[in-house]
């Protein structure tokens, strides 16, 4: 498995590590203003319930403080987040989607996330209220597959 180094020059978006399959670093995309966002302050992720020891022990090194985890109640009886019980990140469970009836009508990606956007938003306010906290980062979001909760929330904050 490719290691990365977690270094302040370190700019690497992927991370490669064992038990998931798309966590991502998102600095370095370029802000209106000219500049960048910043590396190693906001990482997102797929499901963490895979992760093992030596994957969870990089991401504490890299060092991620607070995980907020986007999944519903399902999702997380099904598989739990690795770190929920963990002493050393603050982790939050703030459900996108919970009414998973509703997702079922949707028909395109723009449905469901209007659905989000349209339906979901005091959980969207919240996490966009727990990552502005100035204690959080650098901080981790994730959902299932880290595509559409996640990416609605990471296509708001560069925004």
């Amino acid at each position: 498995m490719e290691q990365f180094s977690n270094t302040p020059t370190s700019r690497q978006r992927y991370l490669a590590l064992e038990g998931s399959y798309n966590i991502r670093d998102i600095g370095g995309y370029p802000t209106l203003d000219g500049r960048e966002t910043r590396w190693g302050a906001i990482v997102r992720a797929d499901s963490l319930s895979n992760l093992p020891l030596a994957s969870q022990r990089v991401l504490l090194d890299y060092p991620i403080r607070t995980v907020i985890d986007l999944r519903r109640s399902a999702e997380l009886q099904a598989s739990p987040d690795v770190f929920a019980q963990s002493p050393h990140v603050k982790y939050f469970n703030i459900s996108l989607l919970e009414d998973e009836s509703k997702v079922s009508e949707v028909q395109s990606l723009e449905e469901l996330y209007r659905l989000m956007i349209d339906t979901y938003q005091e959980p969207v306010k919240l996490t966009i209220e727990t990552i502005a906290q100035k204690d959080s980062f650098p901080c981790l979001l994730h959902c299932t597959i880290g595509k559409d909760r996640t990416g609605l929330i990471v296509a708001l904050l560069l925004s």
